[in-house]
């Protein structure tokens, strides 16, 4: 018998405890492992992705899906085509583990368990990223496209991999045997990480925009490129790159006070580690955005930029779900305490005056 530090619960060797309170059950250590290593191996797809789109080789198997130039396996002759192929094929066994690790949910834990739900939603927004990915092909808004559809559809895309990194990043920690609190109980600090994350999403959909105005409208050095933000009459991703670094620093001033108040109301041992590597992703993130603008965003700032940015939104989602769990402070209890007392204290008149 041992004791699991993050859940408090005893557990068997080979199992981790079940994130319900009050629980005595177990999970599958083999599960946590397999869930961890799934969301690693799609967050190394999502970085080909990008390699795809800042390559300009999203056209390199035409306009058919999902075979490539009406091949089960083309001529490698063009490189643009080598590198889309690769990234087909990762994502289409990224798609089997994903679909994989939801079957595997259903022997791995009882009925009504939380990693379940989050499970079926990770191979729900699977199956949407391969249809979404799809599309982006079959209406060529690849290559050297600028077009709105394809600003649209990027921003989809964006969103619905950041939610798939969430859903599998919460399987892989309750999977783990983390312990599990409903959102009912999170309180005002719940609402500042759910805050959180909605402004990241945000984010993120501008940096992807920054991103693409970068690979269509590079700049010959940051004249150049502030002249092309500036210009009036400028094409409309040149405008929504010059936004993306001011909400991006406005967001970090928010999360310094989110993962402050997160150590301070939740002062275990475990938020305050996932506080300070916050912490050092977020000023990771800052520094590779100044270096990818001092450098006019070379293609491997660009992939280490969005890597930052996926370890980041991961770690943002683990410490929401370790902050809604994690008890209280003392300070908080004194302040709720002190609540209810006034409460009672404007309610008794009303009681006597019902007598």
């Amino acid at each position: 018998m041992s004791t699991d530090v993050a859940t408090a619960l005893p557990t068997e060797r080979g199992v981790a405890a079940l994130p319900r309170e009050g629980s005595v059950a177990a999970l599958p250590r083999w599960f946590g492992r397999a869930s961890w290593s799934v969301l690693a191996y799609t967050i190394a797809v999502i970085v080909w992705g990008a390699f795809v789109r800042a390559s300009k080789s999203g056209a390199g198997c035409g306009d058919h899906w999902p075979d490539c130039k009406g091949r089960i396996i083309p001529s490698f002759a063009d490189t643009a085509t080598l590198i889309e192929y690769v990234h087909r094929v990762t994502s289409g066994i990224c798609g089997l583990l994903v679909l994989g690790l939801a079957v595997a949910s259903l022997f791995a834990t009882p009925r009504g368990h939380v990693v379940r739900r989050y499970a079926l939603l990770s191979a729900v927004f699977i199956v949407t990223e391969s249809a979404l990915g799809m599309l982006l092909v079959k209406f060529q808004y690849v290559a050297e496209d600028a077009s709105v559809g394809r600003a649209i559809w990027m921003a989809l895309h964006l969103v619905n991999t950041f939610l798939l990194l969430a859903w599998l990043t919460l399987v892989a920690w309750y999977g783990s045997g983390r312990r599990h609190a409903p959102l009912r109980q999170s309180g005002a600090l719940g609402k500042a990480m759910f805050a959180a994350l909605g402004a990241t999403l945000i984010v993120a959909t501008f940096g992807a925009q920054a991103a693409l105005a970068d690979t269509l409208f590079p700049a010959a050095s940051i004249a150049h490129g502030l002249a092309q933000d500036m210009t009036p009459g400028g094409h409309f991703l040149l405008k929504l790159r010059m936004f993306h670094p001011i909400v991006a620093l406005a967001l970090a001033v928010y999360l310094v006070v989110a993962l402050s108040a997160a150590s301070a109301m939740r002062p275990t041992a475990q938020v305050k580690r996932l506080s300070t590597l916050m912490f050092v992703l977020l000023g990771v993130q800052i520094a590779f955005g100044f270096v990818n603008l001092a450098f006019l965003a070379p293609v491997w700032m660009q992939l280490l930029h969005l890597l930052n940015a996926d370890l980041l939104w991961v770690t943002l989602v683990i410490l929401t779900a370790a902050s809604i769990a994690a008890p209280r402070s003392k300070n908080d209890h004194a302040a709720r305490e002190r609540r209810a007392q006034r409460v009672a204290g404007h309610l008794e008149p009303v009681a006597r005056s019902a007598e």
